[in-house]
């Protein structure tokens, strides 16, 4: 077992953790969790359903983009923002260097750990405090 998938496997375990996403230097995803059959039955009822059903697919949109909890992210724009934030961090302390980042919704945390080659990426439902 690789070092990704012990990390996929022990962050997985977690409560509330919606999906798990690594991308490379380039935002191109290198591996992610839920795979198509788990994300189909963590959506609401009805939402997984085939064109032929009667429900119709985002324009653009394959089932199995449809399907993961990443839909509505740009992995490219996450390393952007992660980006900026390391250069902030560089301008105030060019000794320190940022090390993981969270981004709070009202119902959702995106939580980015970057590091040189991959960036770990993490959905997972906000946390009730």
């Amino acid at each position: 077992m690789t070092e990704i998938d012990e990390t996929f496997h022990r962050l997985s375990q977690h409560r509330g953790v919606l999906g798990l996403l690594v991308v490379n230097s380039d935002g191109i995803p290198v591996k992610e969790w839920p795979v198509e059959e788990e994300a189909a039955m963590m959506m609401p009822q009805g939402a997984g359903r085939k064109e032929s059903e009667g429900a119709s697919m985002p324009k653009g949109l394959t089932q199995q983009q449809s399907m993961s909890p990443f839909k509505a992210l740009s992995p490219q724009l996450i390393l952007s923002l992660a980006a900026k934030a390391r250069h902030c961090v560089r301008e105030l302390d060019p000794t320190s260097n940022l090390t993981f980042l969270r981004i709070q919704f009202k119902n959702r945390e995106i939580m980015v750990a970057p590091d040189k080659d991959f960036t770990f990426i993490v959905l997972q439902k906000a946390s009730q405090a």
